[in-house]
């Protein structure tokens, strides 16, 4: 079957309109040997010349050798005319000039004064361009020509769509090779359904490897590779695929999961986050899932609507409400609102519409699901953490090494670059646990021990003025700390501090003075320093002791609520600890 009658089919395929460059048209035909010479066939207007100027056709490719390949026309099922990467930038480039070309853009009719013979060499347009092109077979008004550096063939208007080729596009070889895809049958009838799969794999203006495995007949016998797929093997299922029924056929659920080598890395995505505390769900990177997604990718219910009544354990194509995307499915229950489906390539589970059910394509339901479940080994993920690496690295390719298999479930390690998710884990848990510890706060020795009163070798009085200031003061005191203790978050965010420029002067001695965390004095020094009471020594002696007893009393005082603070905090930080831990 060639390529002629899914011309239109194809274009819409690649989803870009193919204007400029002759691409999807059938079978090359024979090509008839040219004679070699000097002139060219529409010199002077003679009618008697038979000899022709020749393109050469491309070198030959090198056996085992692998190629980097543009395919440039296609003939269903097994044939194809490939490019180099040199000959395609080549090819377009002369697009380019010969548009370009005076001889060739002028408008102008009749330009050949000689008939037109099989084999010869000419300018043939197609979708407005020319094209160096070749005489398949001529008819009365009309020839058909294969377009020489793209390989596919068609039929043009003798006078207003052909024209001779200027002398200076002989000199260069054909610029794509015909070739024939290894262990593809070429005389299998194929349906419209099966073409249009075959043409979804053979994608042009896609870079490929081809490697040539032997010479048969003159042409390159070749395979085909895009990264790990193997597209010989993919257009080769499609032909087995005729042989599976058209009615939904009980699917069992464990014989259609995939075969996984655990001693192989394998590529995968992340696609959900599975009900099963721990687990993903994965996507195998293989050779199929490309065929799937370019299957699916156009897919509707009007190509093939459900005939039979959905029921479960039936394999089916159901349309995904959060992209509005075809996806293979497997029915597993049937509900009020339509079908619960489990998506078998992505692990995920949704109820669908009836109106969003469509039967599954022949070729895909020979395909193995490539969703798998994975748990990763050696740490154990919160819900939000599982969350996170779905959301981190959902659209990255990863590479899978597998640890052990537990039933249904791989025990995995999942790499990015060659770093470990489970050490990506182990970063966000050491800075959020970094944003939430408060830095630890010393307390200062003051405020740890209690504070002791130094008492003088020799009594110094203390002003009358003082002394009586004593009762206000250690009211102001009780409703300082009073304060303090209250808003214990307060206390956290702010640790008590201490101002040690504060200090309560008695003579020569000078008592240090705890600060509140608005940095209040407790103590306040009054502005002046007590003057000294001339009075007599027993006076003195008695007036001294008294201020002395009731100051030591105050400060004990202050000790026990320092003490209250102090246990206040460490009770709050005891809290604190217990809430970092959790």
């Amino acid at each position: 079957m060639t390529a002629d009658s899914t011309h239109s089919s194809t274009n819409e395929l690649n989803g870009t309109p193919q204007s400029n460059k002759p691409l999807w048209n059938s079978n090359s035909g024979q090509q008839t040997p040219l004679i070699s010479n000097n002139k060219s066939p529409f010199q002077n207007g003679t009618s008697n010349v038979t000899q022709q100027l020749n393109i050469q056709e491309h070198e030959p490719l090198v056996i085992n050798k692998t190629y980097n390949v543009y395919l440039s026309n296609l003939e269903v099922p097994n044939i194809i005319f490939a490019a180099t990467l040199d000959d395609y930038v080549n090819a377009t480039l002369l697009i380019t000039q010969m548009n370009k070309h005076e001889q060739l853009s002028k408008v102008q009719a009749n330009s050949y004064k000689s008939k037109l013979t099989v084999g010869q060499a000419c300018a043939a347009l197609f979708n407005g361009d020319w094209y160096r092109a070749r005489v398949l077979e001529t008819g009365e008004n009309r020839v058909r020509v294969q377009y020489i550096d793209w390989g596919n063939s068609g039929w043009c208007d003798s006078i207003l769509e052909i024209r001779p080729l200027p002398n200076e596009y002989y000199k260069d070889p054909a610029l794509c090779v015909k070739c024939i895809l290894d262990g593809i049958p070429s005389n299998e009838k194929l349906s419209q359904e099966q073409t249009n799969n075959i043409l979804g794999i053979l994608v042009l203006d896609l870079k490929l490897e081809m490697t040539v495995l032997r010479i048969e007949n003159g042409f390159p016998v070749v395979q085909l590779n895009l990264h790990e797929r193997n597209l010989n093997n993919e257009i080769l299922s499609i032909f087995s695929s005729t042989n599976v029924t058209k009615q939904n056929q009980i699917v069992n659920f464990d014989s259609n999961k995939p075969d996984i080598n655990l001693s192989e890395m394998h590529h995968v995505q992340l696609t959900t986050v599975d009900a099963q505390s721990e687990c993903f769900h994965v996507l195998l990177m293989r050779d199929f899932l490309p065929t799937i997604m370019n299957i699916l990718k156009d897919w509707n219910a009007n190509k093939q609507p459900l005939t039979v009544q959905t029921k479960p354990d039936t394999l089916i194509c159901a349309q995904y409400d959060a992209d509005n995307l075809w996806y293979r499915a497997w029915i597993e229950s049937i509900t009020e609102n339509g079908c619960r489906v489990y998506f078998v390539d992505f692990g995920n589970e949704e109820i669908v519409s009836n109106d969003r059910i469509s039967e599954c394509p022949d070729i895909l339901k020979t395909i193995p699901w490539q969703s798998v479940q994975i748990k990763l080994a050696n740490i154990k993920l919160t819900d939000d953490e599982r969350d996170t690496l779905l959301r981190d690295f959902e659209s990255e390719r990863l590479e899978m090494k597998i640890m052990q298999k537990n039933q249904d479930i791989y025990l995995v390690d999942l790499l990015q670059n060659g770093k470990s998710l489970a050490d990506h884990i182990l970063e966000l848990r050491k800075k959020e646990q970094q944003q939430i510890t408060p830095k630890p706060t010393e307390i200062p020795k003051l405020l740890a021990e209690p504070v002791q009163q130094k008492l003088p070798k020799t009594p110094v009085p203390i002003s009358k003025t003082k002394t009586e200031s004593f009762p206000q003061t250690a009211n102001e005191i009780s409703r300082t700390i009073s304060q303090a203790v209250q808003p214990i978050v307060d206390l956290l965010q702010r640790p008590p501090t201490l101002n040690n420029n504060q200090i309560f002067q008695s003579g020569i001695t000078k008592t240090s003075i705890i600060t509140d965390t608005a940095k209040k004095p407790l103590f306040s020094s009054s502005n002046t320093t007590p003057k000294q009471v001339l009075t007599s020594e027993k006076d003195n002696d008695t007036s001294v002791n008294d201020n002395l007893t009731i100051l030591i009393t105050e400060q004990r005082r202050q000790n026990r609520l320092l003490e209250q603070v102090i246990a206040a905090i460490n009770t709050t930080n005891s809290l604190l600890t217990q809430l970092v831990q959790r």
